[in-house]
């Protein structure tokens, strides 16, 4: 049987239709709520990458141009799926 990846967790794709779909209204606000990252970022000279692991991490841009380093902070992806 198939599955899907969810957060930290496997589900059988058959569950999957029985679970509740994404509604505009919650697309919306995560658009927004992306947007609104994208833009502070930008505005502070923030980047964002991603590590094997899929933890997030946001740096200044300057600064790794310079000395290629990281200076920064890190966010692990299970603390936004769960």
């Amino acid at each position: 049987m198939p599955y899907i990846r969810l957060g930290s967790g496997r589900i059988p794709m058959r569950n999957l239709e029985r679970q509740k779909r994404m509604d505009d209204g919650v697309k919306e606000q995560l658009s927004l709520a992306l947007q609104m990252l994208r833009k502070t970022m930008i505005d502070n000279g923030v980047s964002m990458g991603v590590d094997k692991n899929g933890n997030l991490h946001f740096f200044d841009t300057d600064l790794y141009v310079r000395e290629h380093r990281f200076d920064g902070i890190k966010v692990d992806i299970n603390d936004l799926v769960k």
